[in-house]
């Protein structure tokens, strides 16, 4: 490695990754940061002025030990392969993991609010000192802001509401659904002139309705005048789920996109099946959701994907397309046919075969009894448990039972552990726990959309003395509260080989959004195990978890008898 001079007169060697701890953000955000620097390999060697790509949730941003985006493993990656211009990075940490929230959000919803503030602590502390300390690009078209999640929401925000700081703008897996959608209100009740920003937005399938909110974005950016390809680019990583290892996965697409050194060309379009990649048609009969995958194919092998084709089905008595989702597809009836789709000339098409959609869902029993279940003492002996949760060598870890009576709906389960551990300072996830996930949105929703916390009741039961620590999932606030709704009871309790968890919720939940009667609901249970104090806990699932891109259509779907 290379040296320079140092302030002292000696000769020190070159760091491309700087670290300056406590950076004083002067009472306009929420305290001092932890700032990190990632600077072009010959830096020392040239008089280059370089572009700035500052990035939150900095902590998860450059490679160590644990789940981090990687952003400089691609990028030298990126620079290896002569595909981007040089650059540096500016990762910012967080002033505390308790203050995220506040941070990257523009309104008081939530508890947070302190964007506004975020942004001046970036733009009249943080990018000062680095233009007047690093040899950089300071002009807003060299000058970026990238992040993932609520951080990544922010990125938009912030580059959109202040192109006079950012021109490049890195969004990944963005939560515009939070502060009441306010960034895609920005959009449509905003001034929607369009800014000299360059925007990345991406989501992956185990996000699905987070691609959903990424396809409006692009949808309206497009309306304003942004070009796909040129300065708007929408990305969908179809399995992958909402973590910094899925952003790291798609790192090496999203800088090449903001900071490469030649135009985007088209060579190429194609539908894919995005639930099943190694297809050549999509298989409605198969149980696996139907979407559409429009991929756009540019030099160097670098893929966008097109968020709202134009998609023709030659036979919709076989298939048609959604009503709200543009790229996904529902049987109609048996046989076979194509869509097909044109995209700047280029035209693509995939073929389809059908299904009874009536076929697809297994029905299960909800019976009707009068009895309550009770975590106290045998509760096999009063209620029947005909369901097991079993591990991957088929060990039974928990069985579990349904029953409905005209107040209330009753979910019990006996999990099968000799060795329960509870941790009181730890999240319920983190200890001995029972997590049951009830979608009750009408029958055809539950058999064709994907379930996931925004639309189902969620809980977690603790077997903690005396009568459990029950906890609900509050989408308002998307956390976890213990002040369960009027009408909702639950217990979780020691007994004999393991513990009892029971659950009681009102019937008019299901009346107010299925009408009465109420037909149906769909169930999954998962059994968290901690075999160690203070180790991971481990999840078994009885259905493959709903949130999964992948999860069949109608697992787990109960019916009133």
């Amino acid at each position: 490695m290379s040296a320079c001079a140092g302030t002292n007169g000696i000769n020190i060697p070159f760091q491309r990754r700087i670290r300056m701890e406590n950076f004083d953000d002067g009472g306009l955000s929420t305290g001092p940061r932890r700032i990190e620097i990632y600077l072009p390999e010959n830096y020392e060697e040239t008089d280059e002025r370089y572009p700035v790509i500052y990035f939150s949730d900095g902590g998860n941003a450059f490679s160590r030990p644990g789940a981090t985006m990687a952003v400089d493993a691609a990028y030298d990656q990126l620079i290896d392969d002569g595909l981007i211009n040089p650059g540096i990075f500016v990762a910012i940490g967080l002033a505390s993991v308790a203050s995220r929230l506040e941070s990257f959000t523009p309104t008081t919803h939530r508890s947070g609010g302190g964007l506004g503030g975020y942004y001046r602590f970036i733009s009249e502390r943080l990018k000062p000192y680095i233009d007047t300390h690093y040899r950089t690009k300071p002009e807003p078209a060299s000058t970026g802001i990238a992040g993932y999640s609520s951080s990544g929401s922010a990125a938009f925000i912030m580059a959109y509401t202040h192109p006079e700081t950012f021109g490049l703008a890195g969004c990944m897996s963005p939560s515009l659904w939070s502060d009441h959608r306010y960034s895609l209100k920005l959009l449509t009740e905003g001034n929607g002139a369009k800014r000299p920003v360059r925007f990345w937005l991406d989501a992956g399938g185990g996000e699905y309705e987070m691609w959903g909110d990424v396809t409006s974005a692009s949808h309206l950016l497009e309306q304003h005048g942004w070009i796909p390809g040129d300065d708007l680019a929408a990305y969908f990583d179809y399995p992958a789920d909402h973590n910094f290892e899925a952003g790291a996965g798609r790192m090496r697409q999203m800088l090449h996109f903001l900071l490469r050194n030649s135009p985007y060309e088209l060579e190429r379009y194609q539908l894919v099946s995005a639930t099943n990649l190694e297809a050549e048609k999509i298989d409605l009969s198969s149980g696996v959701r139907g979407i559409v995958g429009a991929e756009a194919w540019y030099t160097n092998g670098f893929r966008l994907t097109v968020p709202h084709p134009n998609l023709t089905l030659a036979d919709t008595a076989i298939a048609v397309l959604d009503t709200h989702d543009p790229i996904r597809l529902h049987g109609v009836s048996q046989g076979e046919t194509t869509i097909s789709s044109t995209y700047h000339g280029y035209m693509a098409s995939l073929p389809i075969i059908g299904c009874d959609p009536d076929n697809l869902v297994n029905y299960l029993p909800c019976p009707q009894s009068d009895i309550v279940p009770n975590a106290s003492g045998s509760l096999t002996e009063t209620f029947a448990l005909p369901y097991s949760i079993d591990d991957t060598q088929q060990k039974t870890l928990a069985r579990f039972g349904v029953s409905y009576d005209e107040a209330h709906v009753h979910i019990a389960v006996h999990v099968l552990d000799s060795t329960v551990i509870i941790e009181p300072g730890k999240l319920p996830w983190e200890q001995d726990a029972v997590e049951i996930n009830i979608d009750i949105r009408p029958e055809e929703d539950i058999r064709t959309v994907i379930s996931s916390y925004t639309n189902s009741l969620a809980f977690y039961l603790v077997p903690r003395s005396p009568d459990g620590l029950i906890c609900i999932y509050d989408p308002e606030t998307c956390g976890w509260t213990d002040a369960l709704p009027p009408g909702i009871h639950g217990s979780c309790a020691a007994a004999p080989g393991g513990y009892n968890a029971v659950l009681s919720i009102p019937a008019s939940e299901w009346r107010s959004r299925q009408g009465d009667p109420w037909k149906t609901f769909r169930l999954n249970i998962r059994i968290n195990s901690v075999d160690v104090i203070g180790g991971p806990a481990t999840e078994t699932c009885w259905q493959i978890a709903w949130e999964k891109f992948l999860s069949p259509i109608g697992t787990g779907v109960f019916r009133r008898q």
